[in-house]
């Protein structure tokens, strides 16, 4: 992301070991909580911000990038400049509910700054959206978020993910811009499959 020129920002949450200091591209919140914590980690850093990029991309620390092929997508026109909500599109379907939800995969997102604009600016003290981020997981409630209450449409970049997980065989290819990498190995596999793409792709 240096080399390339991408602002970007870490997001950490949780006990930091003692004595770490904190990088200028870091930022810390201290709820480490699954539910509402990942949720306001990301609503946190972007109420942070001045004003918003034209995108921001919200990455898992398990998605590697190839940031050259998805900057030439920026760049290329492919994104819609307004009203971009984008990622893996998946089903969740609940006992509850008549009609399947269909919503983005935390893997990676993909926001305009509109949309990213009206995220950060949620009512915060709507008892519906305090239940949906308490209640479920952050990828479901920005998902939810933007669809029911901002009415943004769905815009599917399935085609350029990739999953290497435990059996699941993949095979990389010249479309392919997120590679989520998670296995039961994590030290072993995981690490393998990182330093295999960083040698591949790393600018």
């Amino acid at each position: 992301m240096n080399s390339l020129g991408i602002p970007h920002k870490f997001l950490i949450n949780g006990i930091l070991p003692v004595g770490y200091a904190l990088q200028s591209d870091e930022e810390y919140f201290e709820d480490a909580s699954f539910n509402p914590g990942m949720f306001m980690k990301f609503y946190s850093a972007l109420c942070k911000f001045g004003p918003l990029p034209n995108y921001i991309v919200r990455l898992n620390s398990s998605t590697f990038v190839n940031f050259e092929k998805l900057t030439e997508l920026f760049n290329g026109g492919y994104f819609p400049s307004k009203r971009l909500f984008g990622g893996h599109n998946i089903e969740f379907s609940s006992s509850d509910e008549s009609e399947p939800f269909y919503m983005f995969a935390g893997t990676a997102m993909v926001f305009s700054c509109d949309v990213a604009e009206y995220l950060r600016n949620i009512n915060m003290e709507s008892e519906s959206i305090r239940e949906c981020i308490s209640t479920c997981p952050d990828d479901f409630a920005i998902s939810q978020i933007l669809q029911e209450l901002g009415n943004y449409p769905l815009f599917d970049i399935g085609s350029f993910f990739i999953f290497c997980e435990d059996d699941k065989p993949w095979e990389d290819s010249d479309e392919v811009i997120f590679y989520r990498i998670k296995n039961r190995d994590r030290i072993l596999t995981d690490i393998n499959i990182w330093k295999q793409l960083l040698l591949t792709y790393q600018a």
